[in-house]
């Protein structure tokens, strides 16, 4: 379980409440930024390129820690 003090989004009214957590994780993480007012701007369009950089932060995320090794169990 992930413990995070929730960052402020000035605009985050416009959220939908069941992306609320995936979204604070991802700012927390780094995958995510808001903009210098504090704005995430959930509703907005974005550009294929704005995709492409939370894909490659995503990316860069997971490659920086990989999840741990699991055990082959036989039943």
């Amino acid at each position: 379980m992930i413990n995070l003090a929730p960052v402020a989004i000035k605009d985050g009214d416009a959220l939908t409440p069941s992306y609320q957590g995936a979204i604070q994780r991802a700012l927390h993480f780094g995958i995510v930024k808001l903009d210098a007012e504090g704005n995430l701007h959930p509703k907005a369009v974005i550009t294929r390129k704005e995709a492409a950089e939370l894909i490659y932060n995503a990316i860069e995320y997971l490659q920086a820690h990989p999840a741990p090794a699991t055990e082959d169990v036989q039943p």
